[in-house]
């Protein structure tokens, strides 16, 4: 396992525990959220935030991600993660799309519906204003 693995790894399994201790136990659906500033300027671009789907509750921290039109991209595995990132940013600016703050990355399809790391089926998407 490489370093930057095991750091997400780390990451995930510290934001399962956070959830637990606001009482978001059924939190199955995670993803990465990544700035849309940095994807600009980087070429090796690091996540901002781990996330979970869950119901709204009172008094709890959230971030919402806004109802809307999404440019999206799907592909195979992790290994084109960053050049998909910037796949993206240079269709909008090619099309003259203003996009977004952040890229929201899902898993669609993971070890649960296939053998191998690299037929899970990753969706990666920013918001189209």
């Amino acid at each position: 396992m490489s370093t930057e693995d095991a750091e997400l790894e780390a990451a995930i399994v510290k934001h399962m525990n956070y959830c637990d201790e606001l009482g978001l136990n059924r939190v199955y659906d995670i993803g990465v959220m990544f700035d849309r500033r940095e994807v600009e300027g980087a070429e090796l671009i690091n996540y901002a935030y781990i996330y979970s789907k869950a119901e709204r509750k009172k008094k709890l921290p959230y971030h919402l991600k806004e109802k809307g039109r999404y440019l999206t991209h799907y592909d195979y595995g992790y290994d084109r993660e960053d050049e998909n990132l910037h796949k993206v940013l240079d269709f909008a600016r090619e099309k003259g799309y203003k996009v977004g703050e952040y890229f929201y990355e899902d898993v669609m399809i993971d070890d649960l519906s296939v053998k191998s790391y690299d037929e899970h089926i990753v969706k990666l998407s920013i918001k189209l204003l």
